[in-house]
């Protein structure tokens, strides 16, 4: 019985420990690894309408037609969000295993709050789901994410927490991350300051 409180002990020490490592390496981008199941059973990634998809974010869903969404709340404020890029890639015998969504969503009343995702799909015992959500502060000219498919690098620029105010972003946090052939591994950040326009 002791080992094995110890070895619990040792467990929750050593997750501790990591999750700092991982926010050094990210800055303000965030990332959760997890499973989230879609109903969709689809027989390919390329069968997959992403263009008309309702995505399960951590904390909201968004319905997209087209590409896109809007809609307002009474007595005022609002919802929009767009597809920003598809990848698929990761090709075995001429089909991708997986799949990478970037959507945008900005969230808008008395002030707004635009964030923007990176999903990453694969298809797993028949089933469509998610496996890593990375998400960050669209609030800032020059956020984003990019990926280069034959280098396996994903860049995604999000908003600083640097405690400026909602009107005046002054840093970007760049962080980057590498392909390791099921998920992406975080790589390392930088903050530059954000390009007035």
């Amino acid at each position: 019985m002791p080992r094995l409180v110890l070895v619990a002990a040792i467990f929750s020490f050593a997750s501790t420990a990591l999750l700092p490592s991982a926010i050094a390496q990210t800055g303000a981008v965030q990332v959760w690894d997890g499973l989230t199941e879609y109903p969709q059973k689809p027989r390919s990634l390329q069968e997959v309408d992403f263009r008309n998809f309702r995505y399960k974010l951590l904390e909201e869903t968004v319905a997209l037609r087209n590409g896109a969404m809007a809609r307002r709340y009474k007595p005022f404020g609002g919802e929009q969000a767009a597809l920003e890029h598809t990848w698929l890639f990761d090709v075995r015998d001429g089909v991708p295993r997986h799949a990478l969504v970037s959507i945008y969503v900005l969230n808008y009343g008395g002030s707004s709050a635009p964030a923007g995702y990176a999903l990453l799909f694969e298809i797993k015992e028949g089933r469509l789901v998610t496996t890593q959500e990375i998400s960050y502060d669209a609030q800032a000219p020059g956020t984003g994410a990019s990926f280069d498919v034959l280098g396996g690098k994903l860049t995604v620029a999000g908003r600083s927490d640097d405690h400026t105010p909602n009107c005046c972003p002054a840093y970007l946090d760049v962080a980057t991350f590498t392909w390791d052939g099921d998920r992406f591994l975080p790589a390392g950040y930088k903050v530059v300051p954000v390009r007035k326009k």
